[in-house]
């Protein structure tokens, strides 16, 4: 008689597990995607958003685009995805996002308030939105986009942020900068001043204090 293979026995029954829960999770995306999808109202493409969905799901991928698709709400995202562009869309909020996400675009739409931000978040485009606050920002965060806001104040800016674009809000001070900023936007604010250690410019090379 072979002697029995413990070590593979444990392998076997950890891959069965894996699978069984993996197919349960993937199930329960459908049959929520599925719901919402369902619950459109006219004007939303939710049918395309769906597909965008499931795509991500079944190949594994990192970047979902569901911009400009006028969803006024959103599903549960997968677990994994690194890019969202959800932007051009009508979205008063937004639900809690993966902890994987490295890019968030949520530009153009009319949320009154960001989730918490995942703590690997290196760019943020929320401009264009109804922004009275934001969240505590990752100290991973290198580029922050929030013009033509409602923002009055502005949170601790990441130590590593390189680009900055308040332009267009009500801002009367700015937090203490960091030293790594490279672009800075504050045009139509209440600002008087900026420190003088900042060199400012747009991409448009022009000075941004108002």
């Amino acid at each position: 008689m072979l002697p029995t293979n413990n070590n593979h026995r444990l392998i076997s029954n950890s891959f069965s597990t894996y699978s069984i829960d993996t197919s349960r999770a993937y199930e329960n995306y459908l049959t929520h995607w599925t719901e919402w999808k369902n619950n459109r109202i006219q004007e939303e493409q939710r049918d395309i958003a769906f597909q965008r969905l499931v795509s991500c799901l079944q190949n594994q991928e990192t970047n979902l685009d569901l911009s400009e698709l006028g969803l006024t709400t959103l599903p549960e995202i997968p677990p994994g995805i690194k890019s969202i562009n959800i932007s051009k869309n009508n979205l008063s909020l937004i639900s809690p996002l993966p902890a994987s996400l490295t890019q968030l675009n949520v530009s153009y739409n009319r949320l009154i308030e960001l989730p918490a931000l995942p703590q690997g978040l290196n760019l943020l485009n929320a401009s264009h939105n109804q922004l009275i606050t934001l969240p505590t920002l990752p100290i991973s965060l290198k580029e922050l986009h929030v013009s033509n806001n409602q923002l009055c104040s502005l949170p601790v800016l990441p130590e590593l942020l390189e680009t900055l674009d308040v332009s267009c809000n009500g801002l009367a001070v700015l937090p203490p900068l960091p030293f790594s900023l490279q672009e800075i936007s504050a045009i139509g604010n209440l600002l008087s001043e900026l420190p003088l250690y900042l060199t400012t410019f747009t991409p448009y090379g022009q000075s941004t204090i108002c």
